[in-house]
């Protein structure tokens, strides 16, 4: 995008932003599992060893929203197979009360376990399902599906909707900010309970600027790592 936007023009040590956009890409690349299905979230701290755990939802669905490439297209489906839960009341350790009950995705393949005190193996990542919502779109415009895979895929994106929907109408009530309480429905939680995202920290149940971009960006259709705002090439 950059490249487009400065007439194929170089960064600041000379080298084409055409050449460095291939050279991440490469990067990208060696980090599909082809017999999984799915992408790492990348190496340890040697640079060199691909990290095998935990696998997060977001390298899966931003992978497809990036290159719109139908060869990794599954990695969506990969998502949702292995990283969507519900939290109900009943959950171990859930903010939820009543019969309120929320379906989306976790942060990662660790979040579904209670590794860290005081977690809700079933927390649902509202950001990360909004996420899902944005790639199945896009796959929906950019996958050359056939029509029922097509419809398939709006469907389970319609149905994350109405989840976040559910959970902006019900969760977050009485949260303040400057001493000034933010009306109920204003926004998403990063989190519907405290999650563990596995890499050392936790989302809670906070009303959150990219939780809601993000739902804000998915329900319109847009996608943020393509020029022109829609999955478009």
């Amino acid at each position: 995008m950059i490249a487009e936007l400065t007439h194929n023009g170089k960064a600041g040590n000379g080298s084409s932003w055409t050449s460095l956009a291939q050279h991440a890409l490469s990067f990208v690349i060696a980090m599909f599992n082809e017999a999984g299905g799915y992408f790492y979230t990348g190496t340890l701290g040697d640079q060199i060893t691909i990290n095998p755990a935990p696998i997060p939802e977001d390298c899966q669905t931003w992978s497809y929203l990036a290159l719109l490439d139908n060869r990794y297209k599954g990695t969506i489906d990969w998502a949702i197979a292995n990283l969507q839960t519900t939290d109900t009341a009943s959950s171990l350790n859930s903010s939820l009360t009543g019969n309120q009950k929320i379906t989306g995705m976790v942060f990662d393949t660790a979040s579904l376990t209670t590794v860290t005190p005081n977690c809700d193996p079933n927390a649902v990542w509202l950001e990360g399902t909004s996420h899902t919502i944005a790639a199945l779109v896009a796959r929906s415009v950019a996958g050359r599906d056939n029509i029922p895979t097509l419809f398939k895929d709006l469907s389970t994106a319609l149905f994350f909707v109405g989840n976040c929907q559910k959970a902006q109408a019900e969760l977050g009530a009485g949260q303040t900010v400057n001493g000034m309480t933010i009306p109920l429905g204003e926004g998403l939680l990063a989190s519907t309970s405290v999650m563990d995202t596995g890499f050392g920290y936790t989302y809670g149940p906070s009303l959150h600027i990219g939780a809601t971009g993000w739902y804000l960006i998915a329900t319109q259709g847009g996608n943020p790592f393509q020029l022109g705002y829609l999955s478009v090439k």
